[in-house]
């Protein structure tokens, strides 16, 4: 049974939460995230082959609402001791309250613990993890307390907190520096934040899984993001989620080694290319009809003909390869009534 496997029980948040943690976990992707955020130089200094999962957290009962982390140890290449530590927001956009201060309590909570048992001070270098729509604004010390001279800067709460800012990246720029892996985690990240890309998220994995011999760490990715993506979109587990379970005849519980193989990928990927080409096929082709009795009509009643042929021809097509989908859940996917379902599918059945 997967770590993901009661996501559909808990809120929002702890949906994305879950699953941002889930694959921080993974030290490659965590090592990809790393490598984004902090300073080369200080980067180049770190033995990233000592890079180890801790299985602690340093979120108290008041950052809890708004930060969760993953945190990491590992050595310096001179040998000393550091801490990385992932944190990520709840909400994708920029937070409300100011990240210099959150980190601040964060760090204070890290030395604290190792104070109380009686360790030796480390090292917390600090990255905020960061995919909302708007390039992220990162404060500065004197700009949080712009009231006071030179003189008192030195009374002021100074240290660097890092930010891997995934909003003004394209996948090009990815690609030069981090694994498909990594790529694929924060394209299923932002569909956490628009579940319209669910299905073009998964075309990415699909295109990823059919091209290499994937191993096990690749597999387990790939069955928990599956999961994580039928949670947030309904259009994802309509088109591609419920089908596969149902034409393979296997119990939910059971469906993921069982139906989310490399051998399965193909038939994935063939499935969202129908999609696509059943939605373009179906508005050309009931264009064209409508703007021809557009012609003996008059050109406004030709384009609403066109565009309703267009639509009947679509959610034809989609119900013959799907017979069995029940009509309210065809009505929601497409924006149309229960009725008109109905009527369809009569006018079907009588050719």
């Amino acid at each position: 049974m997967t770590k993901m496997k009661r996501l559909r029980d808990i809120s929002p948040h702890q949906v994305h939460d879950r699953y941002a943690r889930y694959a921080l976990g993974i030290p490659k992707v965590a090592s990809d995230l790393i490598r984004l955020s902090v300073p080369r130089a200080m980067f180049e200094r770190i033995d990233m082959s000592t890079l180890t999962l801790a299985q602690e957290s340093f979120v108290d009962e008041q950052m809890v609402k708004h930060l969760a982390d993953v945190c990491y140890t590992a050595q310096s290449k001179n040998g000393t001791p550091v801490r990385v530590n992932i944190l990520f927001e709840h909400k994708s956009e920029q937070p409300e309250t100011a990240v210099y201060f959150q980190f601040l309590r964060y760090i204070v909570q890290v030395h604290s613990s190792e104070l109380k048992q009686s360790r030796k001070a480390t090292v917390v270098i600090p990255v905020l993890l960061y995919h909302g729509s708007r390039p992220f604004k990162k404060e500065r010390m004197e700009d949080l307390f712009t009231d006071y001279s030179e003189e008192f800067r030195e009374a002021i709460p100074h240290y660097v907190y890092y930010v891997a800012d995934m909003s003004h990246r394209s996948e090009d720029d990815y690609q030069v520096v981090i694994s498909a892996l990594t790529i694929l985690f924060v394209s299923a990240l932002v569909s956490g934040r628009n579940p319209n890309l669910a299905v073009e998220s998964w075309r990415k994995i699909c295109k990823f899984a059919v091209k290499k011999h994937l191993t096990g760490v690749e597999i387990d990715f790939i069955h928990t993001t599956a999961l994580y993506l039928r949670t947030i979109s309904p259009e994802f587990n309509h088109l591609i989620f419920e089908p596969m379970v149902n034409e393979n005849e296997v119990l939910l519980k059971d469906h993921l080694k069982e139906i989310f193989t490399a051998e399965n990928f193909g038939r994935m990927l063939e499935r969202i290319d129908n999609v696509d080409e059943i939605m373009a096929k179906g508005m050309e082709k009931g264009m064209e009809k409508g703007m021809e009795k557009g012609r003996e009509e008059g050109l406004e009643k030709g384009v609403a003909l066109g565009i309703e042929k267009a639509r009947a021809l679509t959610i034809g097509t989609f119900l013959l390869k799907m017979p069995n989908l029940p009509d309210g859940e065809v009505a929601s996917l497409f924006d149309v009534t229960v009725d008109y379902i109905k009527e369809l599918r009569e006018k079907m059945k009588a050719g």
